[in-house]
């Protein structure tokens, strides 16, 4: 389907409905059902009159609107051709989508800010409708195992695409075929009991039954469908009525006895099917009982099979009444509103009914939803579980949401029974049916687990890739937490304020540079960053003056596990993109929320680096995947972890992390990001006769390097999986895997050129006592290439100054009839200071100093040395530039349009000058200002 031009029609309908002072936002709306009805009704042969007549469907457009008005917004909807609406008869529902996108969009704005949803804004906040292929699989894998229990040999069984193959057949299934009745108590506009009619149709067609009474079996008895949004629930009855009126015309013309109902607080329900109806033993879905649509009965019944998509809402984004109401009724489920709505619909499942639904994951693995977890897997019966993870929906609007769709048998699980449980976490949600399909055919590519051996991991984990005797570890041996504290850190209270990265801070006042420590101002900081692995990501510094006084005063910190600051441990990063990584945590550092820690109990210091050894191997990182497979490594996760401690005592466990770690704090130490690096190896300890001989050199020896890292972490995972007793997931450590990512050449190049520039900035001098060369804190564009020359001249022979420039530049890479200088000029002006600014994180060592979109002045500042001095001196250079100008040959337009752009520059730099010196701004960086100061000023230099 073309979504995108869906999208674009509703978006031009908004803006079309909503022109007018006397239209208010629920007018727009009711006018948008009203045509999208209409427009649907056109594409189907009849007008929207006759569906909504005797069907309890009310379409109006609204009478405020002009006369003419309707006509034209029919024509914008006409936008959308006519095959579509026949080809997807859910496409009103997308579209309503589509129209709170924008209300939902301001909603999530409005939580940033600290804002909290009410009950009227839940309809926009939730509305996220199923994929088709979603659909499909939880329709068929609830109502079709009920059928599949009484007519196994089925012919519809085998052409139901999404029915799970590999899940068994449960042995128990109430009911009959006609009386089964299925509920979705978060209906939207009926994306799920749309797919609910087709299986049913499917299952009356196969018993003989005729298309038109089967039709009035399903409406008027077999579907019944919740939401707290009348107008979704306008959409659903029309979605279902073109269904059925496309196997049987007539029903159109016939009174429709609908359980497709809002639940209104106009009604007297305040929280929609979350609340508890008047419970009555009556029967329903009796063939010719009478039917009367009441949401009270509704919500007091009992169904053979539930389904829903429930709306998503997290505690801390709900207004104190939905919370306060939550914490009353479903205490053990008022995290998140999905949860809730979980135990729910088990309560309206008859026993050996089927369950189905999609929502977030984070029920499988959290521990704040470990007690739903455990009532689920101890009461329930899985039968099926699709693994989505990510891009599950097909529009979801930007908003990043780990998914699981799944199926469950309302009976206990019984011994020995499997359920089928498929990773499907890769691509979007039409790659992943793909896949499904296709190993559903096959039966391949499927895990069975047992419940009973979630038992053995903490928290029953839903950890269904795991063999058992993997599982059995955590019963084997004693958790981490027994040897080592594993510890969050503090919280500043405003990092804006107290965290800095260090090279924005005077070296003098740095802890790690500073010779009288009364004068420390500024400590190691350990605040996560990157996968990295066994030493690195030192890239903060956290304002610690006078032992935190500043801090300990902020009523917004929170100095948590303060007694740890300062020891010798391990530390990763909370978040991870990727592989876990943990590295050493070296004595001085405080740490932060997001680079959690452990620390080793008194006697056991000398463990810490097999320790290391151990979670930084493959066995660790597959355990931590499994438990918690979001992009959040928690303290609680690696507390867990099952430990031998006779392994960390093994000689040679210490003695692999110990190289291991040497090897990643010399890579480390070779990157301008650390504090203690001297110069590129190409100048020290890999400087060979010529520059391209030296750059060669370093790059193989970061090579050998990688190599050799490999190495001793393939030997670290041999000797974990050999303690242990288990044979590796994915394959031998000594089999076939991943060769280890090697630099490029090129890389080397261009690291080799930064750290020229900073040279030439004056932040790392050579020694060099030529008066020839002079490093400046501030530097023109057009100076780099003359001031490279003299350096390298100064640093190899001088006599080889020309090939070596030129060895520099083939290894960078230059385009046809390119000279040397065009390409190093090139890289210093448009690929040295984009890739340093990603280095640093937005916050540069060097600033760089533009006049404006044209590009007229171009230089370069060192961010700590743009002292009242420098802003001078930078205005001087303007002047400079401006008599340049003036000297040289240029077509009129573009030498008038530099002339201005230079005039103004310099007219802001004045401006600026004298605000500072008016006592309006500031040059001095004050300890804790000096980042504020920085974004304060940094629109001055550039534009």
């Amino acid at each position: 389907m073309k979504r995108q031009l869906h999208r674009k029609v509703v978006h031009e309908l908004r803006r079309f409905l909503e022109d007018g002072e006397q239209v208010s936002p629920e007018q727009a709306t009711d006018a948008f059902i009203h045509l999208v009805m209409e427009a649907a009704s056109g594409a189907a042969g009849a007008p929207v009159e006759k569906w909504a007549a005797g069907n309890s469907l009310q379409p109006l457009f609204p009478a405020m609107y002009p006369e003419g008005f309707r006509e034209k917004a029919l024509q914008l909807l006409g936008g959308i051709p006519d095959q579509d609406w026949r080809l997807d008869p859910q496409l009103p529902g997308w579209l309503y989508q589509y129209w709170l996108t924008p209300e939902k969009d301001r909603l999530f704005r409005m939580f940033k800010s600290g804002a909290k949803a009410s009950h009227g804004d839940i309809p926009a906040v939730t509305q996220l409708f199923t994929p088709e292929w979603i659909a499909r699989y939880l329709v068929e894998n609830t109502l079709g195992r009920l059928w599949s229990r009484f007519y196994p040999e089925s012919g519809l069984i085998s052409r139901w695409t999404y029915f799970d193959r590999s899940a068994d057949i449960s042995p128990d299934a109430p009911g009959g075929p006609e009386e089964w009745t299925v509920l979705d108590p978060a209906c939207g506009c009926g994306h799920l009991l749309a797919a609910a009619f087709d299986v049913l149709m499917d299952m009356h067609l196969e018993a003989g039954i005729e298309p038109v009474q089967a039709v009035r079996i399903i409406l008027n008895r077999q579907l019944v469908g919740l939401d707290i949004d009348p107008k979704a629930v306008d959409m659903c009855r029309f979605v279902l009525l073109q269904k059925a009126a496309a196997v049987a015309p007539s029903i159109i013309y016939e009174e429709v006895e609908w359980g497709i109902e809002a639940i209104t607080r106009e009604k007297g329900y305040r929280f929609g099917s979350l609340d508890r109806g008047e419970s009555k033993a009556v029967s329903f879905g009796r063939a010719g009982a009478s039917y009367e649509a009441d949401p009270g009965r509704l919500l007091s019944r009992k169904y053979h099979a539930v389904i829903t998509n429930p709306p998503y809402l997290g505690r801390r984004n709900m207004d104190k009444e939905l919370g306060d109401f939550l914490d009353r009724s479903y205490p053990r489920t008022s995290a998140d509103l999905f949860a809730a709505f979980l135990e729910r619909c088990l309560d309206f499942l008859y026993p050996s009914g089927y369950f189905g639904a999609i929502t977030p994951q984070s029920w499988m693995f959290l521990s704040g939803f470990e007690e739903l977890r455990t009532g689920i897997l101890t009461r329930e019966t899985i039968v099926s579980l699709l693994h989505l993870g990510a891009r599950a929906f097909e529009d979801n609007n930007g908003q990043v949401v780990q998914t699981v769709s799944f199926v469950l048998h309302k009976s206990p699980p019984s011994r020995g029974a499997a359920g089928s449980f498929w990773r499907l976490t890769e691509g979007p949600s039409s790659h992943k049916a793909e896949v499904y399909k296709h190993n559903n055919w096959w039966n391949t590519d499927v895990y069975k687990a047992s419940q009973a051996m979630f038992r053995h991991i903490p928290g029953m984990r839903m950890a269904y890739a795991l063999p058992e005797d993997w599982a059995r570890l955590f019963g084997r041996f004693p958790p981490l937490d027994r040897y080592y504290a594993v510890k969050k850190g503090m919280d500043t209270g405003c990092n804006d304020r107290y965290v800095r990265l260090w090279h924005e801070v005077p070296q003098e006042q740095l802890s790690f540079r500073c010779t009288d420590p009364s004068l420390a101002h500024w400590f190691p900081y350990a605040k996560g960053g990157g996968p990295q692995k066994w030493y690195g990501n030192h890239y903060f510094v956290v304002y610690w003056r006078n032992n935190g006084e500043a801090i300990r005063r902020d009523s917004r910190s929170n100095l948590r596990n303060y007694a740890y600051f300062g020891r010798q441990g391990i530390t990763w990063s909370t978040v991870s993109t990727g592989k876990p990584g943990f590295r050493l945590l070296e004595r001085g550092f405080l740490f932060d929320n997001g680079g959690s820690c452990l620390f080793p109990e008194e006697g056991r210091e000398e463990t810490l680096l097999a320790l290391l050894a151990y979670l930084n191997s493959e066995f660790t990182a597959i355990l931590l995947s499994q438990m918690n497979p979001t992009l959040n490594i928690q303290p609680g996760d690696v507390a867990r972890l099952p430990l031998d401690e006779a392994l960390l005592l093994d000689a040679r466990m210490k003695e692999l992390g110990e190289a291991c770690l040497r090897l990643a704090k010399a890579e480390w130490d070779e990157s301008e990001r650390s504090w203690d690096y001297v110069g590129h190896p190409a100048v020290h300890s890999c400087r060979e006769d010529t520059v391209e001989a030296s750059l060669r050199r370093s790059w193989e020896m970061r090579c050998r390097r990688a190599v050799e890292t490999e190495r001793l972490e393939r030997a670290i995972n041999r000797l974990v999986y050999s303690h242990y007793g288990l044979q590796p997931l994915y394959g031998y450590p000594d089999g076939e895997q991943e060769a280890a990512e090697l630099p490029l050449l090129k890389e080397t190049a261009e690291s080799f050129l930064a750290y020229a520039a900073a040279c030439l900035l004056g932040t790392y001098p050579q020694g060099i006592d030529d008066p020839a060369f002079t490093s400046s804190p501030l530097i023109r564009d057009s100076e780099w290439v003359p001031r490279l020359k003299v350096w390298l001249g100064q640093l190899w022979n001088p006599c080889d100054t020309d090939s070596n420039v030129e060895a520099v530049a083939r290894l960078l890479g230059i385009r046809p009839k390119e000279s040397v200088e065009q390409r190093l000029r090139r890289y210093f002006s448009r690929e040295w200071y984009p890739a340093h600014y990603r280095e640093f994180g937005g916050y540069p060592r060097y600033l760089r100093i533009c006049s404006g979109p044209r590009q007229a002045l171009l230089a370069y500042v060192t961010a700590l040395r743009l002292t009242e001095e420098a802003v001078d001196e930078i205005y001087i250079l303007c002047v400079q530039r401006r008599e340049e100008l003036r000297g040289a040959t240029h077509e009129a337009d573009e030498w008038r349009l530099d002339m201005e752009e230079l005039d103004s520059f310099a007219r802001r730099l004045k401006e600026y000058l004298e605000s500072c010196r008016a006592g309006r701004g500031s040059l001095s960086q004050e300890d804790e200002d000096t980042r504020a100061w920085m974004d304060r000023h940094r629109s001055v230099f550039d534009c």
